[in-house]
């Protein structure tokens, strides 16, 4: 298969920013592959990817992030290896919700105590922000993803 083959996967493993970088999971090619107008992977062939990255928002600053390839198809009990483009995934960032936290707070302070409510708001709505984490970044099982060869891959194909 020559790099630039686009591989529409679906996953049958959930990863998440909360997987370690390394760990595999599982899809299904969604389409066949033709090569030289020969069938040289059918729809429903086994493929298995990695965590290249992830990384978890911290409880202040930082965001989710999740990066994934994919890296062996298995055909007629062979392993096919492939060197693929990333998936990538950002979540939102924590700060963003650290400073809408407080805002909120400070807003509610104020209504019942004026400029010492909105103080105290504002420390209770940081609190609040210290006890959560950023949201983390999840691909569910079926999602469907994309990916790019980036080198070519040789399947043996039997007549």
């Amino acid at each position: 298969m020559p790099g630039g083959t686009l591989l529409v996967v679906q996953m049958k493993s959930q990863v998440s920013s909360d997987s370690k970088a390394g760990m595999g999971f599982q899809a299904l090619l969604m389409n066949d592959l033709m090569v030289d107008g020969v069938v040289a992977a059918k729809a429903g062939t086994s493929v298995i990817g990695k965590v290249n990255e992830s990384k978890r928002a911290g409880r202040l600053f930082g965001k989710s992030e999740l990066e994934i390839s994919l890296s062996q198809l298995i055909v007629n009990g062979q392993l096919v290896p492939l060197s693929t483009s990333n998936f990538s995934e950002a979540g939102t960032t924590s700060f963003r919700k650290t400073a809408r936290n407080s805002g909120i707070g400070a807003g509610i302070g104020a209504a019942f105590d004026g400029g010492q409510g909105a103080a105290a708001g504002a420390a209770i709505g940081g609190a609040v922000s210290l006890i959560r984490k950023g949201e983390s970044v999840t691909i569910p099982v079926g999602a469907v993803l994309e990916f790019r060869l980036t080198q070519p891959a040789t399947i043996s194909v039997a007549p």
